[in-house]
């Protein structure tokens, strides 16, 4: 047998070897990426499960926050009508006041002109007696 074609034959199965060394390699690197991918579903689901969760509790932060500034609107609603009604009555108290004392000082005007014509009357009658 020849040396040459042994050595020839070595040589191929050496560089065989290499390739199928590198493509040993890139089976490893893609049952890995396989594996990382088969765990991705796993990985959007619970993501989801999370975010699921997450937008449930601002839903209910939200529905919370909303019923609180209802009831905070009614309570300044309510506020705003008493005060309002006592506005209302006072204003009616002031009307009341202001026309009683209109009334009064109406009789007082009266009052003084029925006494100025009686002091006129008077003096007219005192003049034309002399």
């Amino acid at each position: 047998m020849d040396l040459s074609k042994v050595e020839a034959t070595i040589f191929k199965l050496e560089e065989n070897g290499k390739k199928i060394e590198k493509i040993s390699e890139a089976i490893e690197k893609f049952d890995k990426i396989t594996n990382n991918l088969k765990i991705i579903p796993d990985q959007i689901e619970k993501n989801n499960a999370s975010t699921a969760v997450r937008i449930l509790d601002l839903e209910k932060k939200i529905e919370k926050n909303k019923e609180d500034i209802i009831k905070k609107f009614d309570l300044l609603s309510n506020k705003h009508l008493v005060e309002v009604e006592s506005l209302k009555e006072d204003f009616n108290l002031i009307n009341k006041t202001i026309s009683d004392q209109t009334k009064k000082i109406r009789k007082n005007q009266i009052l003084m002109i029925s006494i100025l014509i009686i002091i006129v009357a008077t003096l007219v009658f005192s003049i034309f007696k002399f």
